[in-house]
């Protein structure tokens, strides 16, 4: 890892981690019951993953010669981690934003929490997205990689679904908590089928 990877891999972490504390402190603050919520969106959740890969990535490229750095720096694992955040873009940008204005509200230079939410709202959609897939275009070795190689990281959405309809169940019909966070994997009201084709 070189000095430009080691700045790109620690500038995604700075403003991944900002992004998130912020959206930690403005729903804890601003939003009764929703710091439990947060961590049913695939937004945030695969934005916590690139952090936590990145955090890590960046330690074990102080250590070259350990099987940490082999088993991190792994081609099929950074693309895994790249694919999971790109998704993120991919749906909020051509799915969640045009359906749902109030993910990027207007901008009201009067109204401070707006701007805040919406300068956190670009970086967890867009620039820990697009920079983690420019960090993967420029710098991961792909040599080894062959197309089965990027199924893998079908497993994190895959769990993120399950998880989500098993929590359904379980809150059943209570009014306070939103049984599915977005709407295409919203079973009760699009089905089971339609929401198999969307995942």
């Amino acid at each position: 890892m070189n000095i430009f990877e080691r700045i790109l891999c620690f500038v995604i972490f700075a403003v991944g981690a900002g992004a998130m504390l912020v959206n930690f402190a403005v729903l804890k603050r601003g939003i009764r019951g929703a710091k439990s919520e947060i961590y049913i969106y695939y937004t945030n959740l695969s934005n916590i993953a690139v952090i936590l890969y990145h955090t890590v990535l960046f330690i074990a490229s102080f250590y070259r010669d350990s099987k940490f750095y082999k088993i991190i720096f792994s081609p099929v694992l950074r693309l895994s981690v790249t694919l999971i955040i790109l998704m993120t873009f991919i749906i909020y940008h051509f799915v969640l934003r045009s359906a749902d204005k109030h993910l990027l509200p207007e901008v009201n230079t009067s109204c401070r929490q707006s701007k805040v939410k919406i300068i956190t709202n670009l970086c967890v959609h867009y620039v820990v997205p697009l920079l983690t897939f420019a960090e993967w275009v420029i710098f991961a070795n792909k040599e080894s990689l062959n197309i089965t190689d990027g199924v893998i990281w079908v497993i994190f959405p895959l769990i993120y679904n399950a998880f989500m309809s098993f929590r359904a169940k379980v809150i059943g019909n209570n009014n306070k908590k939103k049984k599915y966070p977005y709407f295409f994997i919203d079973a009760d009201v699009i089905g089971r089928k339609k929401v198999a084709v969307n995942i």
